[in-house]
């Protein structure tokens, strides 16, 4: 059966990005369970630097993207690209960034660029 506990926390491919996109921005842990994870997004979320608004931003797109190829898949049998969605994460970081320069620098620091 279908949850929204399955789709966004223990389904094995989305713990697959989380876990892709999180090392991306520096972060190395083990992903939790819906309570956990949404506490320590929270945690993060309040912090001041363009980490945290990317951390945050980075969750809600994936949420937006599974749903969407969720549903690409289910009425469409489409087919879902793991790597695909994280190049369209990292995108749409990047155009977000263009007016915040708190995020602008973590990209740069993430991007390892001097």
């Amino acid at each position: 059966m279908e949850t929204v506990e399955h789709l966004f926390f223990d389904c094995s491919i989305t713990k697959a990005i989380w876990t892709r996109l999180l090392i991306w921005l520096g972060y190395s842990r083990s992903i939790g369970d819906r309570k956990n994870e949404l506490q320590w997004l929270n945690t993060q979320a309040k912090g001041t630097s363009g980490k945290g608004a990317l951390i945050s931003c980075g969750f809600v797109t994936l949420v937006a993207l599974l749903w969407r190829e969720r549903n690409k898949i289910r009425f469409e049998q489409g087919q879902l690209q793991v790597d695909k969605l994280g190049r369209e994460i990292a995108y749409h970081f990047h155009v977000r960034a263009q007016g915040r320069p708190s995020w602008k620098a973590a990209l740069t620091l993430i991007a390892g660029v001097p």
